[in-house]
């Protein structure tokens, strides 16, 4: 999963979100590992931080590449449940088997990306 590259992908995280090609790139490796743990785990318990989460969403934009991505690498789709009007987004507390997920396979939180910064920080942060 981690070998995986797509420039294209990156490109548009660096232009969406506002920030450098060196830090799309790290959102980009951050977003493949929250998927290979959504993967190993039931997807209703890991929830993407909210950076991760606009890297996801670059990601499904290329939906042929992300098809192909989920299928080579995961055996299935891996859906992206969208927030729905009226429903409160994620809070830091919500994003905790996330992060104990990643620590237990990662060994430690990997970058920024996966502290919590509320999506109208994320330009700033990034």
């Amino acid at each position: 999963v981690m070998k995986y590259e797509n420039v294209d992908v990156v490109a548009r995280i660096c232009h969406d979100v506002h920030c450098s090609f060196e830090t799309a790139q790290g959102i980009f490796e951050d977003l493949k590992k929250f998927l290979w743990l959504a993967a190993q785990n039931s997807l209703h318990d890991m929830i993407p931080t909210p950076i991760i989460d606009e890297g996801w969403h670059c990601f499904i934009l290329f939906t042929q590449d992300y098809t192909d991505f989920c299928q080579k690498y995961f055996g299935t789709f891996i859906h992206h449940t969208a927030h729905h009007v009226g429903e409160p987004r994620s809070h830091r507390t919500e994003l905790l088997s996330s992060i104990d997920a990643m620590m237990r396979h990662f060994g430690d939180i990997p970058s920024p990306n996966w502290h919590y910064v509320p999506v109208e920080n994320i330009a700033q942060a990034a």
